[in-house]
């Protein structure tokens, strides 16, 4: 595969779409009859099954897929095609089923313990937005806990038979640790336990006291348990799919399914909520793309948003382009960093962002210095440093051009 630049020209309309890329898209709408209809058409028209399979596993579709396929009685799909769909949607129900009972087993043991936890995507967001467990792949769990609990939760989960692939020093744990992977003791699952939902460099900080006072309860397999409000849930699944450029249809369906879910949105609120963290272009993004490839309902009140930041549309025709491109997604480092750069419609928080990767990307360990010796180790930070340049100019032109 070779990597592509993005340009703001590329769009769906330009390159038409292949029909199994299309048949993902009318599987991850919400089903009508034209959309229905539209299913028959393409199936009946010529798939390339293999490939079809191999996107929707890469776009984390594939329950939606057999959803789709399974309701079109009369398209004509190989038995092989309805089975191998069959199969998979079964073993992702069953892991789902396995993964939601041990999440409400910990969540119990927390709130027993006197912590407050909310399990955020995962369970929670397949259940409240999909009503279906087995229409949403997910693997790891997401909990996040109050900052000053952290530890305490931490401890918990060890208690129970949780181990840290990677443990943290003392040290470590006395300055306050703020996001942790914990495998369970069968190590079939791994909880990815936060005390916030960002990293600090890219500047979102919805996780405030105030969060937690507006949230919602839900109940999940007859149990009650947290839940974002439907604002900050939406505020919070663009942020996660900007910070990767919006790699999976599942990530453009979550939205979808949200708004299409939740009837009575502030859409004030919201709006206010995402200028006031400074996330505002990264909700607008991501409604634009919920709208265009899904079909996701907007009110006409976002029409003078839309148009008062045009990099908005900018960054979802890329996100479209990129979305279904036969790139190597591994090597797409540089397009994330100019890309979420982009997405921020502050200038601090660009340069914030800029300057964390930037000394990543110059960072070289102690280790180093005395294995390869000073001049070697001079030689290696001017030749990191000119291999860079060029995209540390190119990330420096988004920081102040990208509006």
């Amino acid at each position: 595969m070779t990597r592509i630049q993005l340009t703001p020209a590329d769009s769906f309309a330009r390159h038409p779409l292949p029909p199994e890329a299309e048949l993902l898209l009318c599987s991850a709408r919400f089903e009508t009859p034209a959309c229905s209809q539209r299913v028959v058409e393409l199936i009946n028209g010529g798939i390339d099954w293999p490939k079809l399979l191999r996107i929707a596993e890469e776009h984390h579709v594939l329950p939606l897929l057999f959803r789709s396929v399974a309701t079109s009685e009369r398209a004509v799909v190989p038995a092989s095609v309805r089975e191998t769909l069959h199969r998979f949607w079964l073993g992702n129900a069953l892991r789902n089923l396995f993964v939601t009972r041990e999440f409400l087993r910990m969540n119990a043991i927390l709130e027993t313990n006197g912590i407050p936890c909310l399990g955020f995507k995962g369970p929670i967001l397949a259940a409240s937005a999909y009503g279906d467990l087995s229409l949403r792949q997910f693997g790891d769990l997401d909990v996040l806990v109050p900052a000053d609990r952290f530890l305490s939760a931490k401890s918990l989960y060890l208690a129970e038979g949780y181990s840290d692939p990677k443990p943290s020093s003392p040290a470590s744990d006395k300055e306050g640790l703020k996001d942790v992977a914990l495998l369970s003791p069968d190590g079939q699952i791994l909880v990815e336990l936060h005390s916030r939902f960002a990293s600090e460099h890219f500047s979102f900080n919805l996780d405030d006291a105030a969060m937690w006072n507006r949230l919602q309860r839900f109940s999940l397999a007859g149990m009650s348990v947290r839940s974002l409000s439907d604002e900050d849930l939406l505020l919070l699944l663009c942020e996660h799919g900007t910070k990767h450029v919006w790699l999976r249809l599942a990530w453009i369906a979550d939205v979808n399914v949200v708004l299409r879910d939740c009837k009575s949105l502030d859409w004030g609120q919201l709006l206010d909520r995402s200028e006031t963290l400074g996330a505002k272009r990264m909700l607008l993004t991501g409604l634009l793309l919920a709208k265009d490839l899904l079909g996701a309902p907007l009110p006409a009140l976002l029409d003078s948003h839309f148009v008062s930041d045009p990099a908005s549309a900018t960054l979802a025709r890329e996100a479209t382009a990129y979305l279904f491109s036969q790139v190597d997604r591994s090597s797409g480092q540089f397009l994330n960093y100019s890309f979420c750069t982009r997405s921020r419609e502050r200038v601090w928080h660009r340069l914030k962002y800029v300057a964390h990767h930037a000394r990543n990307r110059m960072y070289l360990t102690r280790d180093s210095t005395v294995t390869t010796g000073r001049w070697r180790h001079l030689g290696r930070r001017l030749r990191t440093v000119r291999t860079w340049l060029p995209e540390l100019k190119h990330m420096t032109r988004c920081v102040f051009d990208a509006d």
